[in-house]
């Protein structure tokens, strides 16, 4: 498997960048993996710069993972007290040249949209 994920997640803050990487990591905690260090070596590849929550190239996620993980990831920034929130999550396979984005954003008020695009 030869598949990419990526994703920038902008806080108004680094203490909520700091929260956003403790959601994540309970969100992934909370999953089966679809193989043994799916989860793991994501967890390890997510990097907090400034007040941006990163993840450049990881070779880790399976294309369901990231599709279920994703919008659920950004649904449940609702239901924190983080400020406004926007997340740009970009899934690539080599393989067979499968996409999928995950857009989302939080407004100040809580609420939350979210977009999922799947491309084969």
């Amino acid at each position: 498997m030869e598949a990419y994920t990526n994703i920038t997640i902008t806080m108004e803050t680094k203490e909520q960048a700091v929260k956003a990487v403790e959601i994540i990591k309970d969100i992934a905690a909370n999953r089966t993996p679809e193989f043994e260090t799916e989860l793991t070596t994501f967890i390890e590849d997510i990097e907090i710069k400034e007040n941006v929550v990163e993840v450049d190239s990881s070779c880790s996620l399976m294309s369901n993972t990231f599709c279920e993980m994703m919008p659920q990831i950004m649904r449940s920034f609702g239901w924190h007290d983080l400020g406004k929130v926007t997340m740009n999550a970009y899934y690539f396979s080599c393989n067979c040249g499968y996409e999928a984005n995950c857009t989302g954003k939080r407004f100040k008020n809580g609420k939350v949209r979210v977009t999922l695009e799947e491309r084969e």
